[in-house]
């Protein structure tokens, strides 16, 4: 992150000197077309996320998502697990906002193209690693012990957005290893969150269907947005808020765990609970503080 926050910051002093390519760059994205999540107009995706209302955050939406089941006890038939699913599937939206921070290290507004310029990394700039995939999809997963197979890439190939991790000790013991060298080691806990959609092509993000060629000193663009220099300083100021718009699929969600195991040159137990979201990752939407919404981005 240190590496992508730097380039990032040398992006930003150039911008204004790339004239015509930034331009370029920026007239491409404004407006943003929004993508119909129910297959209509352009207009309709705002119509979606609006009447949605306030985004929920990742932690409701997945509690919800447990109601659900996933597989036919054994002493049941399988007319009474369908009749028992579609129960649960009633209780549960079919579409959620949720929501995601902003990351306001990575906006900058162009006076030169009078646009506010949130870049990707403002939204997505957190992997789920391959550990954390594995966990919820690989071999001795839960899904796979119930026999449901999910395709997914354990290189990083996936359309997927993962949130900010929430890490924090929990405590200091004395560790030794099979020479009876000891050393203090900190214990650790981390929540890993995220929303998968699909394994992916190697040359496809969340936000491209087709990864852009690399231009230096050009950062990834998630929205532009047209707007006066005292309003764009208010926008900052205050903040900005985000939300995806997810349609969830079975399974709908997956958990595990990994666990990091310490060792002399990194005294660190680290026990990571990693929880997935599962489905359709139709749209990111982009609000000021009070909530009212700016731009609508079509996903992959």
């Amino acid at each position: 992150m240190r590496t992508r926050l730097a380039q990032y910051r040398r992006d930003v002093r150039t911008m204004a000197s790339l004239g015509g390519l930034m331009l370029g760059v920026l007239m491409s994205l404004v407006p943003i077309a929004p993508f119909a999540a129910d297959g209509g107009s352009d207009s309709d995706l705002n119509s979606v996320v609006s009447a949605l209302g306030t985004p929920k955050s990742f932690d409701a939406v997945f509690a919800e998502l447990q109601s659900l089941p996933r597989i036919k006890d054994e002493f049941e038939t399988a007319a009474t697990y369908e009749e028992r699913r579609n129960v649960a599937l009633g209780a549960v939206a079919p579409q959620y906002l949720i929501e995601a921070p902003v990351d306001m290290e990575y906006v900058r507004y162009n006076a030169d193209t009078k646009s506010l310029v949130v870049a990707t990394y403002a939204l997505s700039n957190t992997l789920t690693s391959s550990d954390e995939i594995n966990c919820l999809f690989g071999y001795g997963s839960e899904l796979k012990e119930y026999g449901i197979n999910v395709a997914y890439s354990s290189l990083g190939s996936n359309i997927a957005w993962a949130l900010p991790r929430v890490r924090k000790d929990v405590g200091v013991y004395t560790g030794r290893n099979a020479f009876g060298a000891t050393i203090e080691v900190t214990k650790q806990e981390e929540t890993s969150r995220c929303v998968f959609e699909r394994e992916g092509p190697y040359d496809c993000d969340l936000w491209n269907a087709k990864t852009p060629p690399y231009v230096e000193n050009v950062p990834p663009v998630a929205f532009a947005i047209a707007v006066e220099p005292a309003a764009a300083k208010q926008l900052k100021e205050k903040g900005l808020r985000a939300a995806f718009l997810v349609i969830p699929a079975a399974p709908y969600y997956a958990s595990g765990t990994t666990v990091f195991s310490p060792t002399l040159r990194t005294p660190v137990e680290l026990v990571t609970k990693v929880q997935c979201i599962i489905g359709d990752i139709r749209c990111a939407a982009l609000f000021n503080a009070d909530g009212d919404l700016l731009a609508v981005r079509e996903t992959q």
